[in-house]
């Protein structure tokens, strides 16, 4: 967690963001526009809304789409670290789905030409 007392003169970048301490306790944190924002912990009713989306989602999805909850994203490279609550990916995307060189295997980044959809519950 970041130490409030400080002033920060700049935006925070990804890097700098994964150096801090772990979450432990009601919230944990996401990177919005270089800015350190807390985000509550899922409630049961917020996982129950979850699943169904989710599975509602995959009634539907293409072959060879991609969908999940709870999924690590990068909208943008530099300043932006989001957790989406829904995800789905498409066909033409997924298998192009970028990640950084130095992030392999960690965050989904948009593919060109790839529909890359998130959701954000709210209850």
């Amino acid at each position: 967690m970041p130490d409030m007392g400080v002033i920060s003169t700049g935006l925070m970048t990804v890097e700098e963001f994964r150096r801090l301490p772990e979450d432990k306790g009601p919230v944990y944190h996401e990177l919005r526009h270089g800015e350190v924002v807390a985000v509550t912990r899922p409630t049961l009713k917020h996982s129950l809304i979850q699943g169904k989306l989710r599975d509602l989602l995959r009634k539907f999805a293409e072959p060879g789409s991609y969908v999940d909850s709870e999924l690590a994203f990068r909208p943008l490279p530099e300043y932006e670290l989001w957790v989406a609550d829904g995800a789905y990916v498409s066909a033409e995307g997924f298998p192009a789905v970028r990640r950084s060189e130095s992030e392999s295997r960690r965050y989904f980044r948009p593919a060109r030409g790839g529909k890359l959809t998130f959701v954000r519950i709210v209850n």
